[in-house]
């Protein structure tokens, strides 16, 4: 141990693989490709990635066995833990353990809409314990909105937390339709949660408007269950379901899209809300994880109860059907992403900080 070398400037990253599918990579890409990057040195291990059970157990262990040696032989100044629940959970708690016993600080960053129910519903006693563990030894716990750190305040009053947002970058201009017809638009993962099977509900009742408007869900999941419903409602010709899509035609979707939905029933603070809103897009969503801290019902989206098929088609109704509402709403949603969630913003809050976390570090940029 006395050989070890220490690098009291780097940063130990560790989560899911940046190529993967998901929110959580998308909130490591825009870090590792920000200035936050440039100011430290992060050496970023992947502990899991896309694809069947035999890839993700080879991803896990070579990644907790890199994190060991990154932890006993580098000595960084901080280890910084992409979280979410159950299985990724338990990886992190075997990659995390060595940092304890060398007392380096391990930076809890909270992702995951169902960290909740995996600690208060889905662990016995032996869980929890770990849980609290894992939260309550850490240096900083960071969660996505106040209503998160609200609930973890509560639960685990020895953690020290606060409230660091998702952050999106701005495009340059804003959204120029080109679709011949209005278009609402999904991204995620179809299934209960995600509220799919109650969007596709609420877009039968809209079948009928003229022109008729059409639903693009993207992303995987249970694409087959929605297919079906759809079928069932006689609405199929009006509903796409082109599988997860990339960058590129990610940005195409949004830049022709009329509107953005997600009736989630649990959520962190979803990406996809943040990219849709600076994208200058309304947001019809539901007040569930932090999605109220980006989202003011009424002035820059519209916020449903989750379930509530019926508000939910007379918001997408009111946005299709006036046009200029949508223009409004969806430039103050661009206007808040700029002033509170545009990557510039919130990674001057992670320089602070790293720096409040790593007082003797010097970075690159001069800043201690």
């Amino acid at each position: 141990m006395s050989s070890a070398r220490s690098e009291t400037s780097t940063v130990l990253m560790i989560g899911t693989s940046p190529d993967t599918q998901g929110g959580v990579s998308s909130v490591v890409r825009e870090m590792l490709g920000s200035p936050l990057a440039s100011a430290y040195r992060i050496r970023y291990v992947s502990t899991h990635c896309d694809g069947g059970l035999g890839r993700k157990l080879v991803a896990s262990v070579r990644g907790i066995f890199s994190t060991w040696c990154g932890l006993i032989l580098r000595r960084p100044g901080l280890l910084h833990v992409h979280l979410a629940s159950r299985a990724s959970f338990w990886r992190k708690l075997a990659a995390v353990s060595p940092a304890w016993m060398l007392r380096i600080p391990v930076l809890v960053h909270l992702h995951g809409a169902e960290f909740r129910d995996f600690q208060e519903k889905e662990s016995g006693p032996l869980g929890r314990f770990f849980i609290r563990q894992m939260l309550e030894r850490s240096c900083r716990v960071v969660a996505l909105s106040e209503g998160w750190r609200e609930w973890l305040d509560k639960q685990f009053p020895v953690a020290q937390t606060q409230v660091i947002p998702n952050s999106v970058r701005l495009p340059e201009q804003a959204r120029a339709v080109t679709s011949p017809s209005p278009t609402l638009l999904f991204m995620g993962r179809l299934g209960k949660r995600k509220g799919t099977h109650d969007l596709i509900r609420a877009f039968a009742t809209l079948a009928a408007l003229s022109p008729p408007p059409k639903l693009i869900l993207a992303g995987d999941g249970d694409i087959a269950g929605a297919r079906l419903l759809a079928e069932e409602l006689g609405i199929s010709q009006l509903v796409d379901t082109p599988g997860w899509v990339g960058p590129d035609a990610k940005a195409r979707l949004l830049q022709e899209a009329t509107a953005y939905v997600l009736p989630s029933y649990n959520e962190g603070l979803p990406m996809s809300v943040l990219e849709a809103m600076a994208h200058g897009l309304p947001v019809v969503s539901t007040p569930v994880g932090g999605i109220p801290d980006a989202i003011t019902d009424g002035e820059d989206g519209f916020l449903v109860s989750p379930g509530d098929i019926e508000a939910l088609s007379s918001r997408l109704r009111m946005l299709l059907s006036d046009p200029e509402l949508a223009g409004r709403i969806g430039d103050a949603a661009r206007e808040k992403v700029r002033t509170r969630f545009a990557t510039s913003a919130v990674i001057e809050r992670w320089l602070r900080l790293y720096a409040e976390l790593m007082p003797f570090a010097t970075s690159r940029t001069g800043a201690a």
